[in-house]
């Protein structure tokens, strides 16, 4: 999944941008304006290389980005892979047109997170824990977790109890305050957490 679509920027090629403006659409990776403000590099160079202004939009659920998507109302979205399989599944000619690269990879780093001073030490003691997980289409934050785990022989639903975070900034933040004792995200959220204080 990560080699497909970590970050896609997709097109949804039967419904071209109309007028000057250009809508780009960003999955809920973590709040609202920290996202904005992380992204505006991005915009900048896509107002200076298309000659056009250029809107971003940070969607409140990966769901609300899709079906934003599906109705034409985005020229371009960051998805990530589990999102971007289930809108190509139902919009066939949606293409990739870049990848995001981190670290020299377009591959994707899942972690599931303690706090330093856990006695969680070894998946083994994970089970009668609260787990944080983030949107259903995460690809980070629910499915690699939930795949992860069925492969140790922890079945998340019956040896876990699952809340839901609802973004990846969320789901660290929750950890730190004790809803949680681990958290499934990515490393980039890690590290956008500390600079966002956490």
């Amino acid at each position: 999944l990560a080699a497909v679509g970590m970050g896609a920027l997709a097109l949804w090629a039967s419904t071209p941008a109309a007028g000057p403006e250009l809508v780009v659409g960003l999955a809920p990776v973590m709040d609202r304006e920290p996202y904005l403000l992380a992204h505006e590099p991005l915009r900048e160079h896509l107002e200076d290389s298309l000659h056009r202004p250029v809107e971003l939009l940070a969607y409140d659920s990966y769901d609300a980005l899709g079906q934003a998507l599906r109705r034409g109302e985005l020229g371009l979205a960051a998805l990530p892979p589990t999102l971007y399989i289930r809108v190509k599944e139902r919009e066939p000619e949606l293409r990739i047109l870049a990848t995001k690269e981190v670290d020299g990879g377009t591959g994707v780093s899942g972690v599931l997170l303690v706090q330093e001073d856990s006695q969680i030490k070894a998946l083994e003691q994970l089970p009668g824990n609260a787990i944080c997980l983030t949107d259903l289409n995460s690809t980070t934050g629910w499915n690699l977790p939930r795949a992860y785990l069925a492969a140790e022989g922890i079945d998340l639903e019956a040896d876990l109890t699952v809340v839901r975070s609802g973004n990846h900034l969320q789901a660290i933040t929750d950890l730190l305050n004790g809803r949680c004792e681990v958290a499934a995200t990515y490393q980039d959220a890690v590290r956008g957490a500390s600079t966002q204080g956490l």
